[in-house]
């Protein structure tokens, strides 16, 4: 009898999506949410490049990956991109990280970080210049997630 409770169990448990649709993923609505931001706050935006991290590289995360946001094409670099792609324009250029989900209380905190992209000793160097901190909210009425805030934030010395 044990033995068929955990296959049970197991069965399903693997019957799970391992992948998170894109309506319900924070981590996309929050990059798109960052995007906008951004675009709002420089004005014309061709593209926006984005840092390859532990939650963009991880399906269960960040899927499907996103190409645009409205007229915005992205690109998501590594940092052997990074020193490429600075190589080929031989200036410094702005991109973006998500950064990991925070919980305080009821509310589900992403931020993105804004950098300035350069090169220093052959490695890529990143200087935070700011950022967007977006807030999320759980709406039991329509089931899903809420944006509250999407509020700028700059480095404190």
């Amino acid at each position: 009898m044990r033995f068929y409770t955990m296959a049970l169990v197991i069965a399903c448990f693997c019957a799970l999506p391992t992948t998170v649709d894109a309506e319900t993923s924070l981590y996309i609505r929050s990059l798109a949410a960052c995007v906008q931001s951004k675009q709002e706050a420089v004005g014309n935006l061709d593209a926006v490049f984005v840092v390859k991290n532990d939650i963009i590289t991880d399906p269960t995360f960040f899927y499907p990956v996103l190409a645009e946001v409205g007229a915005i094409r992205l690109e998501y670099l590594d940092t052997p991109s990074l020193l490429k792609k600075f190589r080929q324009t031989g200036t410094s250029f702005p991109a973006i990280e998500l950064k990991p989900m925070m919980n305080r209380d009821a509310t589900l905190i992403v931020d993105c970080a804004d950098y300035r992209v350069s090169v220093r000793k052959g490695r890529a160097a990143l200087s935070v210049m700011g950022g967007t901190r977006i807030h999320w909210r759980f709406d039991a009425s329509m089931r899903d997630y809420v944006m509250t805030n999407a509020e700028p934030w700059r480095p404190q010395m």
